[in-house]
């Protein structure tokens, strides 16, 4: 299961296909578990897309004492 630890907690990801790195972002309360499935196939035969699941979603775990802010999820990012 591919984890990374940054801000305070770790977060899952997957990463499809080869080529320039597209982020894919869901929305506040979705996973991206079999996420592959859900993205246009000319995606991921162009793109190396990387889909995660957001701080405390999924398979991401959450610091309860970091205050969430939009701030942070787009840190997250990048």
């Amino acid at each position: 299961m591919p984890i990374v630890d940054l801000n305070h907690h770790s977060m899952y990801y997957e990463v499809h296909g080869q080529g320039i790195p597209l982020v894919c972002s869901g929305g506040w309360g979705t996973w991206c578990h079999g996420g592959e499935r859900h993205l246009p196939s000319g995606l991921i035969e162009h793109f190396q897309v990387i889909i995660f699941d957001h701080r405390g979603i999924g398979e991401s775990n959450d610091q309860p004492s970091v205050e969430a802010t939009t701030a942070l999820y787009a840190k997250d990012v990048l």
